[in-house]
């Protein structure tokens, strides 16, 4: 069994650049959008940017995490070994992050940061409940959101 304290998402601390440049692409859209006569799509991009807006300063959450053998616990909720199909370690900046796929056909994919664990040691307890995907990667997902420091 191992306990370790991770976080909900990698943060990337977002200066006004950042803001300009995202707000200017949506500005372009929304100008698009009524020079096109499309007002809902002007109205879209609108809620877009506010919604931008809020998620952007969203810090992460530390979350305590606990693998034994009923499973991996996300503070209050358990993901049983016999409903995830395997896991792997993305080494990738800033931090490496936890994959644990579901057996589920529609299950979402489980991305956890490590920020400052070492990842050998959850590994290994890992390797004796599940499989490991080799060479899996970052998902694409997460490298869109690495990418655009979101």
């Amino acid at each position: 069994m191992i306990r370790i304290t991770i976080y909900s998402h990698n943060y990337f601390e977002k200066g006004s650049n950042w803001f300009f440049a995202v707000y200017g692409v949506l500005f372009l859209f929304a100008a698009l959008f009524i020079y096109l006569a499309q007002y809902t799509g002007a109205a879209v991009m609108l809620a877009v940017g506010i919604i931008i807006y809020n998620y952007a300063k969203i810090s992460p959450k530390e979350i305590s995490c606990t693998i034994s053998p009923e499973g991996v616990q996300l503070d209050d909720r358990t993901y049983h070994f016999s409903a995830l199909k395997s896991f792997w370690v993305a080494d990738v900046l800033p931090h490496p992050i936890l994959y644990l796929e579901p057996a589920g056909r529609f299950h979402s994919l489980i991305s956890l940061s490590l920020e400052k664990q070492p990842t050998e040691p959850i590994r290994k307890v890992l390797l004796s409940y599940l499989p490991e995907k080799g060479e899996a990667g970052e998902s694409f997902l997460d490298k869109i959101m690495r990418i655009v420091r979101f």
